[in-house]
Parts: structure tokens; sequence; C-alpha cells
């Protein structure tokens, strides 16, 4: 699987910003911090545990 993965660096586009390149931290902030850092990591997790399905089927 970590073969797999590694193939995949350089895949994505480089990010536009420095912005684009980073999750907000939500410590200690407000409750809405720690919900949009949640909604920011959602795809790369939901990618992550594709791939991790699909490698252990």
């Amino acid at each position: 699987m970590l073969r797999l993965i590694a193939a995949q660096r350089g895949v994505a586009p480089e990010p536009v910003t420095v912005l684009d390149d980073d999750v907000v931290d939500p410590y200690g902030r407000s409750p809405e911090f720690y919900e949009r850092s949640g909604l920011e990591l959602e795809p790369g997790l939901q990618t992550v545990e594709r791939i991790v399905r699909l490698t252990f089927e």
C-alpha cells in the first residue's frame, strides 16, 4: 500500500497559494474552527480510506 501511495506523489496539482496547502489549526479556538478543520480534512481522509479498503479487499 505504501508503494501505491508513494507512486501518487506529484499527481495532484501544486497549490496556487500557500493558503491552498494548509488546514486551519483549531487548537484553542472556537468550535467553528474545529468544524472548519474537519471539513478541510474530510476529503483527504475519504481518499485514504478508499485506498486502504481497496488494498485489503
